[in-house]
């Protein structure tokens, strides 16, 4: 793998200004068959702030969980190589520059707590690689219960009874949509929960049609005595 990440980075990046921070590290490949993300990371170091971006180029956006612009910036490829040429005298000879057409390097992005995704654009606007970063998200607090967040992991956001995933098992009043039957106390008794949905309906139904009874029958029978007296 080519490590380079350097050339990624402008030359006015403020190492005080990112220092002590969190970065995603993001390595991505091209080749003839396009581009995708091998691997992210989070490090802690400094990311480039980036005050020095190229007019064309990739493009590379951090998507909120809300679907928010977290971060944009435009950036150069770095798939062409340069090195001084060496005559067999030892002599320097010139130098040059060729274009590699597979290779890999790191892209180092700011952290943000409520990242979802890293999508990378080509020039045209096309996106050609994207990136999972939902897993690194630390948002717990926010009162909304997130994809990754459940009542095990985040009390705060996830009320108990919700369906996140996890089976609480708390004697609240509610069942719990994730928990078994038998592993619920607040979950109705029987065969399953389902069957008890479907009983009770049924109970209803039959409830009802003895009430609708006894209204008909009783009328019926004023009715009967009405023409008897006549």
């Amino acid at each position: 793998m080519l490590a380079l990440a350097a050339l990624l980075l402008p030359a006015t990046a403020s190492a005080m200004t990112y220092e002590a921070q969190r970065a995603y590290s993001v390595v991505i490949s091209y080749g003839r068959d396009g581009y995708s993300v091998n691997e992210v990371a989070i490090i802690n170091g400094i990311a480039p702030d980036r005050n020095r971006q190229p007019d064309n180029g990739f493009r590379c956006d951090v998507v909120s969980m809300n679907d928010e612009i977290l971060d944009s910036f435009v950036f150069a490829l770095p798939d062409t190589i340069c090195s001084d040429s060496i005559a067999a005298s030892g002599a320097m000879s010139g130098t040059g520059c060729r274009r590699q057409e597979q290779g890999s390097f790191i892209l180092e992005i700011p952290y943000y707590p409520t990242g979802r995704n890293i999508n990378i654009y080509d020039a045209a606007g096309k996106m050609v690689a994207f990136a999972d970063i939902e897993s690194f998200a630390q948002i717990c607090g926010d009162g909304i219960c997130q994809a990754n967040e459940n009542r095990g992991t985040c009390p705060q956001d996830c009320k108990s009874g919700v369906r996140d995933g996890y089976c609480d098992r708390e004697p609240d009043g509610v069942c719990d949509a994730d928990c078994a039957q038998k592993d619920d106390p607040d979950c109705p008794s029987g065969s399953s929960g389902w069957l008890y949905t479907v009983l009770l309906a049924v109970a209803c139904v039959a409830a009802v049609a003895v009430i609708v009874y006894v209204i008909y029958a009783t009328r019926r029978h004023k009715e009967d005595g009405y023409d008897a007296n006549e």
